[in-house]
């Protein structure tokens, strides 16, 4: 599952898989079965949002979907295994859990020299998760008061989100390019508290396009990190 990853760290290779016995999957089952999966997390999505999760239930995302409730039951286990899912298929933007650090923009950033271009480039991919996913944050801090596990999971996400401001703030100090005497850790919570998801539904909800929210918070990123060098 993404959120189990760190989000911005390039991933180590993958072990290659033990020789041994392994059980027979039939690929069109499997197939079909990621299918049933995304048609259910598509359905679900607009449901989450526009009525929060303590209105939704099984049996209505069953319906929207077009499938059986015991076929979401199936494929999620529970109402919160279903969000968690979904969160997840976002982060990375796919229905499918692919890691955010498997994606070219985390390639890109680590190897981009130039640190404006390099926080340009966070903020991008910044803007674009939280598009995709603002809005469920919204409800999993409601999920939070009914599920103890969506508690545990906002905090694992905020801490993941933090780590990856850690991961931005140690690239640019590879590069030299923080000011003197910088505290790495007050940076990467800066960066933390200006890229939070109710900032970007605050942007949005005033009218500004995706380009506007990315353009304003790579300035913030730059004016905090880059423009205090002659600072103590």
């Amino acid at each position: 599952m993404v959120w189990r990853d760190s989000l911005w760290k390039v991933p180590e290779p993958e072990a290659a898989a033990s020789p041994g016995k392994r059980g027979y999957r039939s690929p069109l089952r499997a197939s079909q079965a990621l299918a049933t999966r995304a048609q259910i997390l598509r359905a679900a999505e607009p449901i989450f949002v526009e009525r929060g999760y303590a209105n939704v239930s099984m049996s209505d995302i069953a319906e929207a979907a077009g499938v059986a409730r015991q076929t979401v039951f199936t494929a999620f286990g529970t109402k919160f295994g279903l969000l968690r899912d979904l969160i997840d298929a976002r982060i990375a933007g796919e229905d499918t859990p692919v890691t955010v650090a498997q994606q070219g923009a985390i390639q890109r950033m680590h190897e981009e020299r130039d640190p404006q271009e390099l926080l340009r480039l966070n903020v991008r991919l910044i803007a674009e998760i939280s598009e995709r996913t603002a809005a469920l944050y919204e409800v999993l801090a409601q999920a939070a008061g009914f599920e103890s596990e969506a508690t545990a999971l906002h905090r694992r996400i905020d801490r993941q989100w933090l780590d990856g401001m850690r991961v931005v703030i140690d690239r640019l100090g590879e590069l030299k390019a923080l000011p003197p005497h910088c505290d790495r850790d007050r940076a990467s919570e800066s960066l933390w508290l200006l890229s939070g998801s109710r900032t970007y539904l605050l942007a949005r909800a005033r009218g500004w396009t995706l380009d506007d929210y990315a353009d304003w918070l790579g300035d913030c990123f730059i004016a905090v990190l880059l423009s205090r060098s002659d600072k103590r």
